[in-house]
């Protein structure tokens, strides 16, 4: 290959890997800001012990300034008879200090189940950054006693809501993603040696990403924290290889 050859390959290498590292970037911090709401939610009015995780726990992953946001919850009865165990909702307002408390006692039918939703707001966040949310139904025997966390991630952004945000987000990171590895495979053509092992890597890390969020969006916390980690390993790595073999 010669060196016009090579020089004409080298912007636009470049800007692939530019492109790439800013996805990277903002799906990192996006999942990091997620988890952590996830991890303070699950401290929040955490006094109480239930028997099971309440799955049924629906929560935004956003919230912003410019709107109201909804969580709700379904309590399911499998019981041969109605039951009416209490429900508490409990918010942060502000501060982790500072808790509001809903209580209702719900009739609910035999094979049947009841859904309770309650109105968050961007005022509700603690740290200015996450709205706080557990909701917890106490044991009516037979049925076991259920509860579950969730942290809303609150952006003081008056001129859009939390899905288009999330939207948006989701939007650049994959574009950012995708036009990066096209550049960075295009103008590495025949794919051997260095550039195949930081190309292997980079599909890699694409797909601890993704699984991230993808596990942020279904509320399986746990689990994105987990990639959350593996994710930051797999950056260091890669991004230790590239310099040292630049």
């Amino acid at each position: 290959m010669d060196l016009t050859s090579e020089k004409t390959r080298t912007f636009p290498r470049t800007l692939g890997v530019v492109l790439f590292s800013i996805g990277i970037l903002m799906g990192v911090v996006f999942l990091g800001y997620t988890v952590w709401a996830d991890i303070e939610a699950s401290l929040f009015a955490s006094t109480y012990d239930a028997d099971k995780s309440l799955r049924s726990l629906n929560c935004p992953l956003v919230l912003t300034s410019g709107e109201t946001g909804t969580v709700s919850a379904a309590f399911r009865n499998n019981t041969e008879r109605s039951i009416r165990p209490l429900v508490r909702a409990y918010f942060s307002e502000g501060l982790v200090t500072l808790v509001r408390e809903m209580r209702e006692l719900i009739t609910i039918s035999s094979g049947r189940s009841e859904e309770r939703s309650w109105e968050v707001n961007y005022e509700d966040a603690v740290y200015d950054r996450f709205v706080l949310v557990r909701v917890t139904q106490h044991g009516h025997y037979p049925v076991p006693s259920q509860t579950a966390s969730c942290g809303i991630l609150a952006l003081d952004v008056p001129f859009l809501s939390g899905s288009a945000i999330v939207t948006l987000i989701t939007a650049l990171i994959g574009g950012c993603i995708f036009f990066g590895l096209r550049l960075w495979l295009k103008y590495n053509q025949p794919l051997m040696g260095k550039p195949k092992t930081i190309t292997q890597g980079f599909v890699w890390l694409t797909i601890v990403l993704a699984a991230g969020l993808l596990f942020t969006f279904l509320g399986w916390w746990v689990a994105a924290a987990l990639i959350f980690v593996l994710t930051i390993l797999l950056t260091m790595g890669i991004s230790t290889h590239v310099f040292l073999t630049a």
